[in-house]
């Protein structure tokens, strides 16, 4: 995985919460199925994958015409403002 979001992704302790990322970014990869994402609110083209598990995680990420996914970075929602910034 890729800065910055590879380095968010190896310092999770939450096993469930990585593999439901993990699930997620494979559903995606493979279907083009999103689940449950919204474009972040002040932020042009940026948006989050919710994932709710835990305290509940954000994968933000941005696309590249209609096929490639770019992922930008990820936090738990109560580290949401900072990792958006």
């Amino acid at each position: 995985m890729v800065e910055p979001f590879g380095k968010w992704f190896g310092k999770l302790k939450d096993v469930k919460a990585m593999a439901a990322i993990v699930r997620r970014l494979r559903k995606i990869e493979r279907e083009g199925y999103f689940g449950d994402h919204a474009p972040i609110k002040g932020a042009d083209d940026l948006y989050e994958l919710r994932i709710f598990v835990g305290p509940g995680y954000r994968v933000y990420y941005g696309l590249d015409g209609d096929r490639i996914v770019v992922i930008l970075g990820g936090s738990d929602k109560g580290r949401q403002a900072d990792a958006i910034a």
